[in-house]
């Protein structure tokens, strides 16, 4: 419960500062998430989906901040990258959509200005210091990169035919997605 009503009042923020900076619709993006049933659902379900939301939107809401004014957002952002990472190993792929649009970003401020320690040092050393260790001794001590529970549900399956029935019910089931 407590993720739950922390998400939303992340989201909210991130309404309300991109309103006040011009984004008129920014808090209105709420409203399809409040009446989404899976999103609401799975928050109740005791497994490891409100962690994951929270992470993404925490991370995202520290991405948004102008590394300008907020030195320290790129890093705060990265250790929420960490937290998800770390909560599901899937989670590096919202956390490399993330790195690969703070380079598209801030590339020219890194290359040209070398500003290495606000946009490539700060957000990689949560990573260096909290995932990597992490995943190494995960590894040496579990002998597997991920987690006993993916083998368990999965073994040896095809990805391809699950994925696509997961993509399939889901647009099924909100058919205006």
């Amino acid at each position: 419960l407590a993720l739950w009503v922390a998400s939303y009042l992340l989201l909210l923020a991130l309404g309300i500062r991109l309103f006040r900076e011009g984004v008129w619709l920014a808090p209105v993006a709420l409203v399809p998430l409040t009446y989404h049933w899976s999103y609401n659902m799975w928050f109740f379900s005791g497994m490891e989906v409100p962690l994951v939301s929270f992470w993404i939107i925490a991370a995202v809401f520290f991405f948004s901040l102008d590394p300008e004014e907020h030195p320290t957002a790129l890093a705060w952002a990265a250790l929420c990258g960490v937290g998800l990472a770390m909560t599901r190993a899937d989670g590096l792929i919202p956390v490399a959509g993330l790195a690969i649009a703070g380079l598209t970003l801030y590339g020219r401020r890194l290359i040209r200005e070398r500003q290495w320690r606000r946009y490539l040092l700060y957000p990689a050393l949560p990573f260096l210091i909290i995932y990597l260790p992490y995943t190494l001794w995960r590894v040496v001590y579990y002998g597997s990169l991920l987690p006993n529970t993916y083998y368990a549900k999965v073994a040896y399956l095809t990805y391809y035919t699950r994925g696509w029935e997961y993509l399939s019910g889901y647009f099924e089931m909100y058919r205006l997605a």
